[in-house]
């Protein structure tokens, strides 16, 4: 199954790949879902920013799923990891300047920031929900006060 890429992602993976010891193997994405574009080019953008300076891995992988009600967007490095009282100290309070902004753009848009790593790498998922017709419709109609 193919599936095409947006091309602000495409490019951002391209400019990767051209840093020394760095490819991204693969990246899934769906086309559309304009109310979040932008925030997930930033997550994707800040997530191999982590990787480069940080894991140690030389690949990443990428993928971007649209669900009839949400977006999933995973990113995944087999770096060394964050030990644990890290990843707790990360979890808690969102240290550091990129996981806080992170945080901060999927919250914007209403969505669920998690974050694992073991010593086989890290993997960031953050979940957007996508409104459909019927539930656009629904809000239109009680932001207006008719039933």
């Amino acid at each position: 199954m193919v599936v095409e890429v947006g091309p602000e992602i495409e490019q951002l993976a391209f400019e990767v790949c051209r840093r020394p010891k760095q490819r991204v193997i693969q990246i899934l994405a769906p086309k559309g879902a304009p109310e979040v574009e932008l925030a997930i080019f930033r997550l994707v953008q800040e997530c191999l920013t982590n990787i480069h300076r940080h894991s140690g891995s030389k690949t990443a992988a990428i993928r971007i799923a649209r669900e009839p009600d949400e977006i999933l967007v995973e990113v995944q490095d087999h770096g060394k990891g964050m030990s644990q009282e890290r990843l707790a100290e990360v979890q808690s309070q969102g240290v550091g300047v990129g996981i806080r902004g992170m945080r901060e753009r999927v919250r914007q848009s209403h969505g669920e920031l998690t974050i694992d790593s073991n010593a086989l790498g890290t993997k960031i998922t953050a979940i957007f929900p996508v409104k459909t017709p019927a539930a656009k419709e629904q809000s239109a109609i009680s932001r207006h006060g008719v039933a």
